[in-house]
């Protein structure tokens, strides 16, 4: 479970059954047998997997589902690879993040003794440059807006996607990936 902020947004007043804890995965604090299924979405590689496929077990109820998904960047077309490039070359962990997120290799182990279903999905979006560069800095692995590289990053951003873009558009190919079973 991600930690949250304390403020409720307005969307979660509206949500009468919606509660937010400060807690983790592996100490969720949900009472015993409790829950339906539990979504983690491009959140599992931060996990101890064995510590929080224990707490799974204990707050899922009887025939209760784990899902975890990832959403995976393409790096198909000249745009992608060369947005792949400029990510390696600015980021601060990439690799390192790269190799935490072993998007489901291992996780037949994880769902054992049961089996786990696997689906993937492909989509593509379409950004417009600002677009891009929030979800560009918004990955973990990339610098804030405080950081000394901030602006060469931007500006490089910027020529990359000139170079690109089409109506002021860029597109990105994804394909998310969906592990679920039960524990």
């Amino acid at each position: 479970m991600m930690k949250c902020a304390k403020k409720r947004s307005k969307l979660y007043k509206e949500l009468k059954n919606c509660v937010i804890k400060d807690a983790t995965a592996e100490e969720t604090g949900l009472a015993d047998h409790s829950i339906d299924l539990i979504i983690c979405a491009q959140s599992f590689h931060w996990f101890d997997a064995m510590k929080a496929k224990r707490e799974f077990e204990r707050i899922l109820k009887n025939q209760g589902k784990a899902a975890i998904i990832w959403n995976i960047r393409s790096a198909e077309t000249t745009f992608e690879k060369e947005y792949e490039e400029f990510i390696l070359e600015f980021s601060i962990d990439y690799k390192e993040v790269k190799n935490r997120e072993t998007r489901g290799n291992n996780l037949k182990n994880f769902f054992l003794p049961n089996s786990m279903e696997e689906h993937l999905f492909i989509y593509d979006t379409y950004l417009t440059f600002e677009q891009l560069l929030g979800r560009t800095l918004s990955y973990s692995y990339m610098p804030n807006e405080g950081h000394k590289r901030t602006p060469e990053m931007k500006t490089r951003l910027r020529v990359l996607f000139d170079k690109y873009a089409t109506n002021q558009i860029i597109s990105l190919s994804y394909k998310t990936k969906l592990f679920m079973g039960m524990l």
